[in-house]
C-alpha cells in the first residue's frame, strides 16, 4: 500500500487556510472573512459620519422653531444691539396699512466697535401717531422676506412662509411673529431702537 505524501505546496496551503483570527464567539475567521467584516464596519462608520450632519440639517426646522428667538435674530446684522433711537422718516409719507421697505443708517454696537450701518426694515403705519417697525427676516431660518402687495402679505422665498402686514405668521413653517423693534412716533417722525422680546 502506497503512502500518500502531501507536497510542500499543499501543506503550506492547508496551513494558510487554517490561519485566521478569533471572532467574538471564539470561532475562527479566515482572512477573507475578517477583511470583509472589517470593511463593512469601516463603511458603517463612514456612512454615520456623513449621515449625522445631514440628519441635523434635515431636522433643523423642528428644533430651531422651539429655540429662543435670540438664536435666530443674532445671526443677522440688523439685530446688533443699539439703545439709540433711529429715524425711519415722517409718518405722513407712509400709506396706512401698507408696509414700506426702507434702508436706514443705524448706530450699532458690535463688541467694542461702534459704527453706523445701513439696515433694512419694514415700517407699517397703523394710525396718525402709531407705527410698527419690523425686522425683514423670516423667523423660521432667517431668510429675508419681501412684501407682496398683490397678496397683501410678507412672503419668504426659502420655505414658503408668509406673514400678514403686522408680521404675524399666516402660513408655512414660521413659528412666531416677525421680530419687532421698539417703536415710537415723536414730532411726526417714526423712530425705533432695540428689538423687543418675542
Amino acid at each position: 500500500m502506497e503512502q500518500q505524501v502531501d507536497s510542500p505546496d499543499k501543506a503550506g496551503e492547508s496551513q494558510t487556510s487554517q490561519e485566521g483570527v478569533d471572532d467574538a464567539n471564539g470561532a475562527r475567521l479566515s482572512r477573507r472573512s475578517f477583511v470583509i467584516k472589517a470593511m463593512a464596519a469601516m463603511g458603517t462608520i463612514a456612512a454615520a459620519i456623513v449621515a449625522l450632519p445631514v440628519a441635523a440639517f434635515m431636522s433643523a426646522p423642528g428644533w430651531l422653531s422651539n429655540a429662543p428667538r435670540r438664536l435666530i435674530s443674532h445671526t443677522v446684522s440688523p439685530a446688533l444691539r443699539s439703545d439709540e433711537w433711529t429715524s425711519a422718516g415722517p409718518i405722513d409719507r407712509l400709506r396706512l396699512g401698507q408696509p414700506k421697505h426702507m434702508i436706514v443708517s443705524r448706530p450699532i454696537v458690535d463688541g467694542w466697535i461702534e459704527r453706523e450701518a445701513p439696515i433694512g426694515v419694514y415700517v407699517l403705519r397703523e394710525g396718525d401717531a402709531k407705527a410698527t417697525v419690523l425686522d425683514p427676516h423670516c423667523t423660521h431660518l432667517g431668510c429675508a422676506v419681501d412684501w407682496s402687495s398683490g397678496s397683501g402679505s410678507f412672503l419668504c422665498p426659502c420655505h414658503g412662509g408668509s406673514f400678514d402686514p403686522e408680521g404675524y405668521p399666516t402660513g408655512g413653517p414660521p413659528p412666531r411673529r416677525m421680530d419687532v423693534y421698539e417703536t415710537r412716533v415723536q414730532d411726526g417722525e417714526v423712530q425705533f431702537r432695540e428689538l423687543l422680546d418675542a
